[in-house]
């Protein structure tokens, strides 16, 4: 396929030619609207795709940390931990 500027250069070496250049002209313009048509299709697929893939993780994250729950940052991470060896150290002790 031809670019613009050699149909152009083409139709300015032989003017009888503007029929035939017109002609190409109108058929890249109809394969390039193809192309896009083709490009918007698969754009349109791959973002319900993505949607979807979103949407599965944001559902594997609330079975795996329950609908509210947040990660815990270090320093709520070490309370917890001391909070646990601290019951642990009470269900160790003696009754009265």
């Amino acid at each position: 396929m031809k670019s613009r500027e050699e149909l152009l250069r083409a139709a300015a070496d032989h003017p009888e030619s503007w029929w035939n250049i017109f002609s190409a002209l109108q058929e890249q313009l109809g394969q390039t609207g193809q192309e896009l048509t083709v490009a918007r299709q698969e754009l349109r697929q791959k973002a319900e795709q993505l949607a979807q893939a979103q949407a599965l993780i944001a559902e594997l994250k609330r079975e795996l940390f329950g609908a509210k729950a947040d990660k815990l940052n270090a320093q709520q991470e070490q309370q917890l931990r001391q909070l646990l060896e601290d019951v642990q150290e009470e269900n160790q002790r003696p009754r009265p």
